[in-house]
């Protein structure tokens, strides 16, 4: 037994007539027995002395004897303890018990752990006598809601204690001892915790494997507090590698097993209440001539056994040309073409089993695949290993081919920091620790907090320099989650797994909402409220306290309720007196703020009821076939006659027939199971004590039953169909079969679309329709739906139809693509690779991505280079780069609908020529909630390493005494001026020009210059000199637009031939100016031999823009003056006509007539993404490189066909920025 009591008895001051409650507690094995004495006399059990096992006293109802020193005994065995004696001792303040006494509390209850089915005992006591000589009532809740005095698990003893004799899970929560009489009321909560010793929820389970195959063993554990779960093999503690793991702390992975895996294997489960075991055994199997076990199977063909004298000719042979694709930290994918020789010739290849190990080490693992390539995850960085694949037919398996790879070298980073926790320190503040990563690879230079509200989509980041950091500006009571990682001189390294704390709870912060009056009788008053709104109750609401006081009065009374109560009746009032009440809610913590008061008045005389009632008034009827809906005010004299009813009696014919009896408060009634055209006699009266009051009568007819409703019953629609019309637009059409062979609709039925995603039918979505379509707008892209209709008339409705299912079109990817990080290339140092994840909303298949990257962040977006990667590649190496070079890296995915937003701009400084330096260039710290904006590179900015001899990955800190060589603002002033009017000229002189070149075209239209020829009359032609490529903005009258239905109307427009259709099988299609402007933009990327991209390849490798060019007009085409057959037209949403249609597979981006005056774009440029140019039949567009008008016409091919297709070409179709000229 411990020397010092935990708690000792104190002393208590109290009215006679009060309670007086004694606690002492001291620890010891076993339990120690309590004893209690007065005045150094044992003290006995009695109708008011109540001793508790716990060490509680409890005395009703003191009185002067009672009164003394109190102390408590406490045995254990040989050993005895006596506590400080306390002493009990009268109030004389007699003057305060007329004036009324709030409650107070003697005891108040003490949270709580308790073992599960064990007794719990919570001791609460309140003293205080109010203005009635009342004393206060003690009432228990749990979250906020009144036990319940009947239920059998909860039982009140004393002057107020709580028992629960068997103590369960359920039984978990907040308790609240509530205080109450009629000055007002106090709260006292206690926390309940229900401990469990470990017991099984899932055991692990016997198991046969592969040689090389994989097992998990299952152990899941509940406990309170969680226990600790280990596994052991043959009665050995298991330690974890990298084959032996253990899985959310809990179940056991083998991988790669070994025949001397075999084994029993035990997991426990232990917390400080017990522990228990359970076992399972491991069989291992060697290898057969059927595939390898493996969890990734996709192919599980059955292959006979018992195979190994199989003629080995009818096995395939070893697959050909296995090497790396990729090689990183962590994974590497392996490529190889199908074996040379597949067995006998009904044989053919049904998959490829890959195993691996690490070099010099005994156990294996493997994977199954059908395709050509796979990639093993995994791996450890920096580790030689040895790879092998075999094929298999449905003979057998053949034999092997091996390969040896070197995983790269993991970037040196951090590892993850270690017991990262996070606890609660106010209601707006949560304090983060954790201590140093096991692993720093380098010096620490900081520490980022990321962390987010938990059901939010934004997290915010916080970087720190210590081992502990307190998050402030919080919401009270909501769930944060954190994770934390380390930051050295190479970058980030690993974060932790995610942690959540929980904010404090508040005391609330409004006050109840829809807070109303109402004087029901002359004595009471109903008060109704709301709760406060959800993000104002700072946690959970135990309650209201109401406080009403009659008008004139200085002390008003108190009446508290729980939390699931919404109303509250105010009775025992005065007659006729006005009353303010207002109302707060409570929370564990305390009251939230008071409502304004709001006044009401009684009525002046209780209510008659002597005699009866008066008739009701205002009786209306609506009548349907086999319903009438009755409704009816109350008697004129109501406010004086007490109404406790009404009876409702009708019948066809005569009233008497039925009778129905309906609450006061009712006015609407509704009479069913009527016959159709029929007529009936309604009666209502209003009634009390003394009998029915005279009646109202209403004569009504029912309505004609429909004869199409008797004959036809309501069928679901059929023949459900749906149109997609883009990535967030379907049309569905049904068919009504209880319509007419027409389908049209001439009655009142309307129909009703349900609709949902196929992976989440619980959530569906309705609209109605009185038409047999339904347009459904704002979907998802790349989203298949599943729709289904029912139809309602009148009060019928039927159900549901069957199911239609439909994919919407894809969209242009939404997201970013994410984690954008560069690495080295070993013994490269003109090399780096870039790695990435996909966007989180690709919306559709994602078909490849733009690299862009360039040394001068201050470039415009289309200057900077740009690196194709095809597929779903999510790294890309970077090659021919400068040494000891700053690069700004970013990039977009793309699919085959257009391209996502551009990614943050990741800067990094390429290697020295020796290899040494170079790494990710370090920002600035920015705030958490700008972290993930991009931003400009600015040459000179001390956050880049200018100074080659500084260590590789160290910033230099920004010097505070270098000069500052920014522009004067009065020289900044000055050079503004000139540049505003400067352009103020150049804009008038350019209005002019086009003022007089209209006026020039206008007079020449006049005078017939734009006329045909005469008939019978040979054209001059006309030399280069002579010719004047229209301008497109001046003479834009001269293009008309062709008819729109004719281009709008995808389904039934014939097709645009194909460029191969449009030249002529001896033309060759070519221009060697062309071809020389490819080379010259192979040569701006580095490598002379790159050969241009076929007209038919999607997206080419790499891509530099041309510089612009020109397209000019064949000069001895006549001008006429019939509308042209085509037109320019430019196509909103970047996309031609039918672009979006289903047969549309690329994206493509508008084409807009050029003009005179140079346009730059404002967007990213699109550079090869699946473009191609808009093709006509009778437009025929020649384009050159703007250089002077004498040289146009000598760079055109005579073959106009051949020159349009040629501009059919994706890169063709991507070029020009500056100059153009059309002629038509």
């Amino acid at each position: 037994m411990a020397k010092m009591f935990s708690i000792t008895p104190e002393t208590l001051e109290v009215y006679l007539g009060d309670i007086a409650m004694f606690q002492c507690s001291i620890d010891g094995i076993p339990q120690p027995k309590y004893s209690w004495y007065k005045n150094n006399v044992l003290l006995k059990r009695s109708n008011h002395i109540k001793m508790y096992t716990d060490g509680f006293l409890e005395i009703t109802n003191v009185r002067a004897i009672d009164l003394g020193k109190y102390y408590c005994e406490a045995r254990n065995m040989n050993t005895s303890r006596r506590s400080r004696p306390a002493v009990l001792q009268e109030n004389t303040d007699l003057e305060s018990i007329r004036k009324g006494v709030a409650p107070s509390f003697v005891m108040k209850p003490q949270d709580a752990e308790v073992i599960r089915g064990s007794l719990l005992v919570l001791h609460c006591g309140a003293n205080g006598i109010d203005r009635n000589d009342g004393s206060p009532k003690i009432t228990w809740l749990k979250g906020g809601v009144e036990l319940d005095n009947s239920n059998k698990t909860y039982k009140i003893v004393g002057t107020g204690s709580l028992v629960i004799p068997n103590v369960q899970e359920n039984n978990n929560g907040i308790y609240t001892c509530r205080a109450s009489n009629m000055e007002d009321s106090i709260d006292a909560p206690a926390s309940v915790n229900v401990l469990s010793p470990p017991k099984f929820k899932t055991k692990p389970m016997n198991a046969v494997a592969q040689v090389n195959s994989e097992q998990m063993f299952e152990c899941d554990i509940y406990g309170v507090p969680p226990p600790k779960i280990y596994w052991m093999k043959d009665g050995k503690m298991i330690e974890t590698d990298d084959y032996f793991k253990i899985v959310d702390h809990k179940n056991l992975r083998i991988l790669g097993l070994l025949k001397e895996d075999e084994g029993m294997y035990q997991c426990f489960g232990k917390n400080y209440l017990g522990s228990i075991q359970a076992s399972a055994q491991l069989v291992v199997r060697p290898h057969n001539d059927s595939h390898p076990l493996t969890p990734t199977l996709t192919h599980s063909p059955t292959i006979p056994l018992g195979l190994q004298n199989l003629n080995t000719d009818s096995l395939p042979s070893v697959p050909v040309d296995l090497h790396e694709v990729i090689r990183a930290p962590s994974f590497v994918t392996l490529s190889w073409k199908p074996p040379t020789h597949t067995g006998p010739k009904d044989a053919k290849i049904i998959s490829y089993s890959v195993f691996w190990k690490e070099k010099e080490r005994e156990r294996e693992r493997v994977m199954n695949t059908t395709s050509l390539e796979a990639t093993i995850q995994h791996l450890k960085p920096n580790t030689v290993y040895e790879f092998r694949v075999q094929a298999y037919n449905s003979h057998g398996p053949g034999k092997a081919v091996v390969i040896e790879v070197e995983s790269e070298e993991e970037v040196r980073v951090p590892s993850p920091p270690r017991n990262a926790i996070a606890e609660a320190v106010s209601p707006t503040s949560i304090r983060v620790k954790y201590e140093p990563p096991e692993e720093p690879n380098g010096k620490i230079k900081s520490y980022k907090i990321i962390y987010y509200e938990v059901g939010a989509n934004k997290e915010a980041a916080i970087e720190v320099r210590g081992l502990e950091y307190v998050l402030t500006n919080l919401k009270q009571f909501r769930d944060y989650s954190f994770r934390v990682e380390a930051h050295n001189e190479n970058g980030a390294g690993m974060s932790t797994e995610e942690f959540v704390a929980k904010t404090k709870a508040d005391i609330p912060s409004d006050s109840p909402t829809n807070f109303t009056l109402e004087a029901t009788s002359s004595t009471s008053i109903i008060v109704r409220w709301e709760p406060p709104p959800k993000d104002h109750q700072n946690g959970p609401i135990v309650g209201y306290k109401i406080r009403f006081k009659k008008k004139g009065s200085r002390r008003g009374k108190t009446v508290t309720t729980a939390s699931n109560v919404k109303f509250q009746p105010l009775t025992d009032l005065e007659k006729g007196a006005e009353y303010s009440v207002r109302i707060a809610a409570l929370s564990t913590l305390g009251i939230g703020p008071f409502t304004d008061w709001l006044f009401t008045k009684t009525y002046d005389d209780d209510l008659d009821e002597s005699h009866v009632p008066g008739k009701p008034s205002k009786v209306r009827t609506a009548a349907e076939a086999n319903s009438i809906l009755v409704r009816w005010a109350p008697p004129v004299d109501s406010s004086k006659t007490l109404v406790r009813g009404y009876t409702v009696t009708y019948g066809k014919g005569i009233p008497d027939v039925m009778r129905v009896k309906l609450g006061p408060q009712q006015r609407v009634y509704k009479i069913k199971n009527l016959q159709p055209a029929s007529s009936y006699v309604i009666k209502v009266m209003a009634t009390n004590k003394i009998g029915d009051g005279p009646p109202i009568y209403a004569h009504v007819k029912t309505d004609k039953e429909s004869e199409i409703d008797l004959a036809t019953p309501m069928i679901p629609p059929v023949g459900l169909k749906t149109i997609v019309l883009s990535s967030q637009t379907i049309v569905l059409t049904w068919t009504d079969s209880t319509l007419s062979r027409a389908q049209r609709i001439t009655d009142n039925r309307y129909y009703t679309v349900r609709y949902s995603p196929v992976y989440n039918k619980k959530k569906y979505r309705y609209i109605n329709s009185t038409d047999l379509n339904a347009h459904i707008d704002h979907l998802k892209p790349n989203t298949q739906y599943e729709f289904s209709v029912k139809v309602t008339k009148n009060l019928r409705k039927s159900t549901w139809s069957m199911s239609v299912v439909n994919t919407t079109q894809e969209s242009a990817p939404g997201g970013i693509p994410r984690d954008l990080t560069p690495a080295p290339v070993e013994g490269n140092p003109l090399s780096i690779t870039l790695s990435w994840q996909p966007p989180p909303r690709p919306n559709g298949q994602l078909t490849g991505y733009l690299i862009f990257y360039t040394t001068d962040s201050h470039q415009d977006d289309r200057d900077w280079v740009v690196h194709n990667v095809d597929g779903d590649k999510l790294s890309s190496t970077i090659k021919d780069l400068t040494p000891d070079t700053t690069y700004f890296y970013k990039m977009q995915a793309r699919n085959n609908k257009g391209y996502g937003p551009m990614s943050p701009t990741v800067v990094y400084r390429t290697s020295k020529a020796d290899g040494t330096g170079g790494g990710l260039v370090q920002v600035p710290d920015l705030p958490p909630d700008i972290q993930q904006f991009d931003f400009k590179y600015k040459p000179g900015r001390s956050f880049l390493p200018p100074d080659p001899n500084e260590p590789r990955g160290v910033n230099k800190e920004p010097n505070e005494d270098e000069n500052d060589d920014s522009v004067p603002t009065n020289v900044m002033i000055i050079i503004i001026a000139c540049v505003i009017g400067v352009t103020f000229c150049i804009a008038v002189v350019a209005v002019a020009i086009v003022i007089c070149k209209k006026k020039e075209y206008r007079n020449k239209r006049s005078s017939g210059t734009y006329a045909s020829p005469a008939k019978g009359k040979t054209p001059k032609a006309p030399t280069t000199k002579d010719v004047k490529p229209p301008d497109l903005w001046i003479h834009h009258d001269q293009m008309e637009m062709k008819n729109l239905d004719k281009s709008e109307n995808r389904e039934s427009s014939a097709p645009t031939p194909a460029p191969s259709q449009r030249c002529g099988e001896s033309s060759k299609c070519e221009d060697s100016s062309l071809m020389d402007m490819e080379k010259r933009r192979n040569s701006l990327v580095g490598d002379p031999s790159y050969l241009s991209p076929a007209p038919d390849e999607r997206y080419p490798r790499s891509i530099i823009r041309p510089k612009p060019i020109m397209i000019s007009v064949d000069p001895t085409q006549p001008m006429s003056r019939d509308p042209p057959v085509s037109t320019v037209t430019a196509v909103p949403n970047g996309h031609f006509p039918g672009a979006e249609s289903p047969q549309s597979q690329v994206a493509v981006r508008p084409v807009y007539p050029r003009t005179q005056y140079n346009t730059q774009y404002s967007t990213p440029p699109r550079v090869h993404a699946g473009d191609v140019s808009q093709t006509t039949s009778s437009l025929q567009v020649r384009a050159v490189p703007q250089q002077n008008t004498r040289e146009k016409l000598a760079l055109l091919d005579d073959d106009d066909s051949c020159l349009t297709d040629t501009l059919d070409d994706p890169y063709l179709s991507r070029i020009g920025y500056g100059m153009y000229y059309f002629e038509f």
